[in-house]
């Protein structure tokens, strides 16, 4: 009797990478709130000086809520949607390019934007420390900082690249528009921000109905009724 086909092995990659992204969604909220605060704290600042110190807490409150989200972020990332895109292209190998991209941008990006920033900081610091007698080789630590920092947000940019590409796979293969609008959204994200977020709660619902359909059970098809001889 034939049945419904459903692959019941994309359900597990599709759950880690849905995991992840409601990660992502947590730290980019966090992210927002901070960077929310911080603006008006700034302004504040200059237009009352008497409520400096308030505006100081405030603003290191932003901040460190901004960080917090930001790691919260590399969290969703490392642990969900890396992960769970590296398994989605081991099943079906059409997601490869976007896992390659992913974890190109997401992981060899971040580590090389940390490692610029440790460098770059280290050059402020010995300029700022030892003047014109490490002048020459703290400007050049300084500069050698600020270019790794740069190539790591194109590595990025690349692998935002990848969750485009992902995410336009999904429609190809699921047949939902949420997911073709997702993709829309992320593309319009590179401009504007709130789209990324939109982006990726659509994405997340998305996943939620794909990850039902590949865990219900088969449908049994009705058989075709018996044709009586005259």
């Amino acid at each position: 009797m034939p049945t419904q086909h459903t692959d019941p092995s994309l359900a597990e990659p599709l759950e880690r990478i849905r995991s992840g992204t409601l990660i992502i969604i947590v730290g980019s909220l966090l992210r927002s709130i901070g960077g929310m605060m911080l603006i008006p704290s700034i302004l504040e600042g200059f237009t009352d000086p008497q409520l400096i110190v308030h505006v100081i807490f405030r603003g290191i409150f932003a901040v460190a809520l901004s960080f917090i989200g930001f790691i919260v972020f590399l969290i969703g990332l490392y642990i969900g949607l890396v992960p769970g895109v590296k398994k989605l292209s081991k099943v079906d190998d059409r997601f490869s390019t976007a896992s390659t991209l992913i974890r190109i941008g997401y992981v060899w990006g971040v580590i090389l934007l940390a490692i610029g920033i440790i460098v770059a900081f280290a050059g402020l610091i010995a300029v700022i420390s030892h003047g014109r007698q490490f002048a020459v080789g703290a400007l050049a630590t300084l500069v050698a900082g600020a270019i790794m920092a740069v190539v790591s947000l194109i590595l990025m940019f690349l692998g935002y690249i990848g969750i485009m590409i992902l995410v336009f796979g999904l429609n190809d293969v699921e047949h939902n528009s949420l997911y073709l609008v997702a993709g829309i959204l992320f593309i319009i994200g590179i401009f504007i921000s709130f789209a990324r977020a939109v982006a990726w709660i659509l994405m997340y619902i998305a996943l939620g109905k794909s990850i039902e359909r590949y865990k219900a059970p088969p449908q049994q098809l009705a058989p075709a009724p018996a044709q009586t001889l005259v």
